[in-house]
């Protein structure tokens, strides 16, 4: 849960849109509960394999959402359809062969000797194939139907505003220019 809450912060700075980041999170948290379903349905227990690769999850499947979510918010287009479909041009041929490399590389861990192995390419081969399926289903279907538009969410313009607005108010009680007060004047007539 703390990688989770992590996680959204650190999708917040980068990314700088609130909403953004926390579809990508609920996204990520949604690939998590299917890695843990899938790990009851075959029936293995939690050991330290399992609990290694529960850690390993969530760094693995944040890659395309955050992908996707950049493209997203760099779309072309003002209806969030046009966005998504932007999105999907842009950046969904890159998603699909960028899973499509990772799970042929891991297929060969299947045939190890070792359970490690074994249990390991099964964890990356899932976590790798429901990070993909829902970067280009689930995720686009979300932004297309509650997406944010313009500046909804940026928090960098919010911050920015806040700060002219403190910059402003500072100004008028402490500095006593001539062309400040003059300024203010014209505003107000």
């Amino acid at each position: 849960m703390l990688s989770l809450i992590l996680c959204f912060v650190v999708l917040t700075i980068v990314g700088g849109n609130i909403i953004l980041a926390a579809f990508s999170v609920f996204t990520i948290l949604l690939i998590v509960i299917d890695i843990i379903a899938f790990t009851v349905v075959v029936g293995w227990d939690l050991g330290v394999i399992e609990a290694v690769n529960y850690v390993v999850v969530i760094g693995m499947s944040i890659d395309y959402s955050v992908h996707m979510s950049e493209a997203f918010n760099e779309g072309h287009g003002k209806t969030r359809a046009d966005k998504v479909k932007s999105m999907l041009e842009e950046m969904g041929v890159s998603v699909l062969s960028g899973a499509l490399s990772t799970l042929l590389a891991t297929f060969p861990m299947f045939f190890a000797p070792n359970t490690f192995f074994v249990k390991f390419a099964s964890f990356m081969f899932c976590t790798i194939a429901l990070s993909c399926i829902y970067a280009l289903t689930f995720f686009p279907a979300v932004l297309a139907t509650i997406g944010p538009l313009g500046n909804t969410g940026m928090i960098w313009v919010r911050i920015s505003n806040l700060r002219k607005h403190w910059v402003h108010e500072f100004t008028k009680k402490h500095v006593k220019s001539k062309m400040f007060r003059e300024r203010e004047e014209a505003e107000t007539m």
